[in-house]
């Protein structure tokens, strides 16, 4: 086994081990990262796509979706998360495939982000 299989298989059992499904059997989506860009969509979204980056900003992160060649930032922060904040930090890599539900809003920077 490779070392980032190795890797991978820990964090799926740990995210067992604490009773979180990896492959849940449903996620439910309500536009695409694509309808987002284009203002198609309500302020409350839910899509799905592969984590491209991961940047961590002072007691925040922040991580970028790409979905058929449109990119989305989502913004984590503990205040917004609880405990899930550090769940998801510690399980999501870059590579993998989520879904993420939230409010849009504008960073100071003017990007349009996921709450």
């Amino acid at each position: 086994m490779s070392e980032e299989y190795r890797i991978r298989r820990s964090i799926l059992e740990r995210m067992r081990e604490r009773g979180i499904e990896p492959y849940p059997h449903k996620f439910e989506l309500t536009t695409t990262i694509a309808d987002i860009l284009r203002g198609s969509s309500g302020d409350h979204v839910s899509v799905a796509g592969r984590v491209i980056a991961i940047r961590h900003h002072g007691g925040c992160a922040f991580i970028d979706l790409l979905d058929e060649g449109e990119r989305l930032q989502c913004y984590l922060s503990p205040d917004n998360l609880g405990e899930r904040y550090h769940e998801a930090l510690e399980f999501i890599q870059t590579g993998d495939i989520v879904g993420v539900s939230g409010r849009l809003f504008y960073t100071r920077r003017g990007e349009l982000t996921i709450l």
